[in-house]
């Protein structure tokens, strides 16, 4: 009796694991293999579909171009691959993982997706301040399995390869926007094949992703493709996500690279360009990318990032037709491309400017907070923002961020981070936020701070708060890398608190995306973000409903110095990033 027991237990079990394991998805490019992964600490399985094309690889006569969709290579071949497969180009990462051939997505789907209605779907879109990154970082193995949803990551072209732009129809710019683009449009045709809901799509992102999320919102070329956003870290009003000058940086990377020709000519400035470009065709990937490190830095003691040659999104007339901010301000634009008909969700850490100081040594903190770099900081911030300076609006933003000053004169360090989260961060958040409520007042926007309460390794040092990225480990399986140092090199994660912020963070990122509305744990509901209360969720092991996220200092910068002068506003006069009306 129990040797037959065990023989129909055995049967049962294999039938059973038979029908959960990874099928094979056959797409028309050809089909999605799947492999079955176990979570390390929960012991559920999910299915992995790693490497899927989207695009043709954007090599040879194809570089520089919008990306084309993938044909495939016969309809029983086989397109994926058994892990993840190269990044795109970038510095900082061994020659044998990285490719120019990097244009695939990864989707990821509970085991048993072929019972039950079809599930909701996140795409995620990477960060790394469009120069670096790689969707291999992120494994979402919790959100799939504890969630039931299905996640996609995608791969976009970054740097150079991504953002160079001349400015003209020679190199328009914004490949990498193009790329991401041509994966949603792949996610809307194919995701029902893996149980995904194509009518229910949820972008979502940090950083440099979280400012894709903004201007996947903002584009014409979206419409209809998503439903619901999420931005964590970042929007494109911040200061790195739009390019100023990309003009200039064109031709300095032609100069680095060898491929600025000696003579120029006035009267066809686009045959100049397109020469260039020729050129560049011919360069291998890693001497593209070798100029643009060069152009690639950090002087956070002296100027703001505005200030800094970053590879970034520029208004290109077509994906983004006008300034970013102009957009905004403009309803029917807005209803027209179906921004009003989505849901958002914008937030921040609450010490988003500390990964600046991951990058200066304790013993030099005494330099980085020097009153003579700190007035080029704010003299230089000041006239990038709000497009002019005076002694008046330099004496005002001195008092907020660097007093009161210890007995010997030294600003603390605190205060400079916490310039630099407002511009690049904090204040570009709740812009974007009022903007969409002024624009449709009933539209759904919730708004959160994250503060992690890190166990600090030094409790004499000078370092508070949940520094920009750290919200990605509550969120996703990151491997141990260099990460952990750059964002953790003062924090420790703590084992008590861990698992409850990580169960409150994956739960209302999903629960949004599932129902629209994000849940969290401690508070009864979520309000919407509306311009009278701006109410927000601060975010922590004692979660509370607040309003005004920054209030005094986010007041500063979009309310009482642009009333000092009636010529200029958020971001100034510059043509680029026009001032809010």
């Amino acid at each position: 009796m129990s040797c037959s027991l065990n023989v129909i237990i055995i049967v049962v079990l294999s039938v059973t694991w038979s029908s959960l394991a990874a099928p094979d998805v056959r797409l028309q490019s050809g089909i999605a293999r799947g492999y079955d992964r176990e979570v390390s600490d929960t012991g559920r399985f999910y299915s992995a579909y790693y490497g899927i094309p989207f695009a043709e690889p954007p090599v040879g006569e194809l570089r520089f171009l919008t990306p084309r969709p993938f044909l495939g290579r016969g309809p029983d071949a086989v397109i994926t691959s058994s892990t993840f497969r190269a990044a795109c180009y970038q510095p900082g990462l061994p020659q044998e993982r990285l490719s120019e051939d990097c244009l695939h997505l990864n989707v990821f789907t509970p085991p048993d997706v072929d019972f039950g209605p079809l599930r909701k779907v996140m795409v995620w879109i990477h960060g790394g301040g469009f120069f670096i990154g790689d969707a291999s970082l992120y494994l979402p193995s919790k959100l799939v399995t504890e969630y039931d949803v299905i996640v996609v990551t995608v791969q976009y072209r970054i740097g150079a390869l991504g953002f160079l732009s001349s400015g003209d129809n020679a190199l328009p710019g914004n490949r990498g926007l193009y790329d991401q683009i041509l994966a949603l449009q792949w996610v809307k045709d194919n995701i029902r094949q893996f149980a995904g809901d194509p009518d229910d799509i949820t972008i979502f992102g940090e950083s440099a992703g979280s400012a894709s999320v903004a201007a996947l919102s903002l584009t014409p070329a979206t419409k209809g493709l998503f439903n619901k956003a999420i931005m964590q870290s970042g929007t494109i009003l911040s200061p790195w996500a739009l390019g100023e000058n990309p003009q200039d940086q064109f031709y300095q990377h032609a100069r680095d690279t060898g491929c600025l020709p000696r003579v120029y000519n006035p009267w066809n400035t686009l045959g100049y360009h397109e020469s260039i470009v020729a050129c560049l065709k011919r360069k291998s990937p890693n001497e593209i990318i070798n100029a643009a490190e060069e152009l690639v830095y950090s002087d956070p003691l002296t100027k703001s990032i505005d200030e800094l040659p970053l590879f970034a999104p520029v208004v290109d007339g077509i994906l983004l037709p006008r300034a970013p901010a102009s957009l905004l301000s403009d309803k029917a634009y807005l209803q027209n491309i179906g921004a009003l008909d989505r849901s958002y969700i914008l937030g921040v850490n609450d010490n988003e400017g500390l990964i600046l100081a991951s990058q200066v040594p304790k013993r030099e903190y005494g330099n980085f907070t020097r009153p003579s770099n700190v007035a080029s900081l704010i003299k230089s911030t000041v006239r990038s923002y709000l497009g002019w300076t005076s002694i008046d609006t330099l004496n005002i933003v001195d008092f907020l961020y660097t007093f009161p000053r210890s007995a010997n004169g030294e600003i603390p360090l605190q205060n400079i981070l916490a310039l630099n989260g407002d511009m690049s961060y904090n204040v570009p958040t709740v812009l974007f936020s009022r903007a969409l409520a002024k624009a449709s007042p009933s539209i759904p926007i919730f708004l959160y701070v994250f503060d992690a309460e890190p166990k600090l390794k030094d409790l004499d040092g000078p370092l508070r708060g949940t520094s920009h990225g750290m919200d990605l480990y509550y969120e996703f399986d990151l491997p141990p890398n260099d990460l952990d140092q750059l964002v953790f090199f003062y924090a420790d994660l703590d084992p008590v608190k861990f698992p409850t912020l990580e169960r409150a963070f994956t739960s209302f990122v999903t629960s949004f995306a599932k129902t629209g509305t994000p849940s969290t744990i401690g508070i009864s509901s979520w309000p919407r973000y509306d311009s009278t209360t701006e109410s927000y969720v601060a975010l922590s092991t004692q979660p509370e409903v607040r309003e005004r996220m920054f209030e005094q200092r986010t007041a500063l910068w979009t309310d009482f110095l642009p009333r000092m002068t009636t010529a200029s506003g958020w971001f100034g006069e510059r043509s680029k990033r026009a001032a809010f009306n």
